[in-house]
Formats: C-alpha cells, structure tokens, sequence
C-alpha cells in the first residue's frame, strides 16, 4: 500500500475527521510502523529484524594509489584522477614506494594538492608511487548508513568464509585511541559508535564486511506515492497501530483502549504467522542445501 492509500485507511478509522492533516497521520503510521516492528523505547513488542532489510558492505582501508605529480618539501599534488572535495584526504595516512609515511592535513581540491603534517626525508619525484590508507571511518557519513542502522556483525574478509571471530578489542582495552587523529592501535580494528577505526599500519590493506539492519524507510505526507516497507501482511496491523495512537494523542480513551486490542490480537496473529513462514522458508533452504 502506498503512502496516500494508509492514509485513507486510517482516515476512516479515525471517523474522517477534518481537523487532522496529512502530516500528523503519517506521524501516527509511522509510530506504528516502528512498533510493529519493536524499536520505540516504549514498544510494545520484541524487536524483530525482516530479512530484506538486512544488507552487508565491503570496504578497506586503502583508499587509492597513484604517481605523485609534483611535490615540495611538505606538500605533494595526487594524480589527476584522484582529485576529491576540499578535505577528503585529511587524517588519512600516505605511503610512498621509498617507505616514507606521513599524515596528510590537509588538502584542496583546486589544485589537488595534499599538505603533509612532517616534512618529507627526500622530496618525492613525478615518478614517486604513493598509496593513501585510510585510519577512520564514520559509519552514518563516510558509509552513509543511517543513525538507526542496527549494526549486528563486522568480519574480516580474511575470515568472511569461515566464520571465524575477528579480532576486536573492548574500547576499555585500547591505550591512547585518539579518534579525531586516528591514533592508536587496536587489534584488528575497534568500533565506538559510528566510528571505526582500523588498526592496520599503512603497508597492511585491511578489508571489512559489515553486517547491518536498517529500519524501514520513513513515509511522507510530501511523497503520497512511496510504498510502505514492511510486508503486505502487517499493512492492516500499521492501520490499527496508528488509529490507536490517534485516539490517545486525540485524547479518546476509551475509544484508544478499543483499537488497541484490535490491534494487539491482529499483530500477534500476523507475527505468528510470519514467524512460521520464516522458519519453513530456513528450514527448507537448509534441507536443500544438505542435499548436495
């Protein structure tokens, strides 16, 4: 159902009244979208994770390697394809062919050109190879995962295939992380919030997969057309969520209390049921894979 087709539904719940715009009955879908579904702090249910919003993310900590085009004793320009927005590469660390290292500070997309925080031993060359590796990444900007992105697995490649633990140590555990410079080593990298920072000096290329759950897209009362993301069999349980979250925030309890035990049989049942599909759906891609 789409975003204009709840609406009417919970309309006519809620007796058509003309005094409640568009935008407050989204309010009140999407409130019971996210407790179908078990993320208010006051949910009513468990959460519970559908597995088309689960997705993973390959990324590493080498960002590019290039020829240097020109350089002075405390700054270098990148290869022409490589240019990026204003501070890109900045806190990210160079390495050149010769084994030299440095943090880069700064740099400026006009002129494509990086300044290091230590001067160079011996100036790099246009022939000079570089590889810039990158020490942080902060999940809802540099991924671009959302802030209510559930996080639930980071593995190494190395062990993606296995299974294996990777190796993260507690934050508590970790002496000197400075995040805002990337200092600091952990194990194998160490997550605090949405940061991430890896562990690897610049020769090491480290490369992660993250596991995530994202939480269904919000509606909008300024996009009538968009598709709730939920499955189709828990559209009318969102309708009745939110015709229950009406009557209370319109102040009608008795009418609130109704519609919530409408509610509460109609998402149990549709849970039950879903539980069940899901379950015969593992169990016989299990059976099948046992086959070969």
């Amino acid at each position: 159902m789409t975003t204009a087709d709840l609406i009417d539904e919970l309309k006519r719940s809620l007796g058509n009244r003309a005094d409640i715009s568009d935008e407050r009955y989204v309010r009140w879908l999407n409130w019971a979208i996210y407790d179908v579904i078990g993320y208010h702090r006051k949910r009513a249910y468990p959460s519970r994770r559908f597995h088309f919003l689960e997705d993973d993310i390959l990324f590493n900590s080498i960002i590019v390697t290039g020829t240097i085009e020109a350089a002075t004793a405390t700054t270098f320009d990148l290869a022409a394809g490589d240019q990026e927005a204003d501070d890109y590469y900045n806190d990210m660390v160079i390495e050149l062919d010769d084994g030299q290292i440095r943090l880069i500070s700064d740099y400026v997309n006009v002129d494509n050109k990086a300044t290091i925080a230590e001067a160079w031993d011996t100036n790099p060359t246009g022939i000079s190879t570089y590889s810039i590796y990158r020490r942080k990444y902060t999940l809802t900007n540099d991924v671009g995962l959302d802030p209510g992105t559930q996080i639930f697995s980071i593995q190494s490649m190395e062990f993606a295939l296995t299974g294996s633990e990777i190796t993260q140590k507690n934050w508590k555990e970790l002496v000197g992380i400075d995040l805002d410079n990337s200092l600091g080593d952990p194990t194998s990298f160490a997550r605090r919030g949405n940061n991430l920072l890896f562990n690897k000096a610049p020769n090491t290329v480290e490369t992660l997969r993250l596991f995530y759950y994202r939480l269904p897209t919000l509606l909008y009362a300024t996009d009538l057309t968009a598709e709730c993301e939920l499955p189709n069999n828990f559209e009318e349980a969102v309708v009745l969520g939110a015709t229950y979250r009406g009557f209370d925030k319109l102040l009608e309890p008795d009418r609130a209390d109704e519609a919530f035990d409408k509610y509460n049989k109609r998402i149990v049942n549709t849970l039950d049921a879903y539980s069940i599909e899901e379950y015969q759906m593992v169990k016989q891609v299990t059976v099948r894979r046992g086959e070969y």
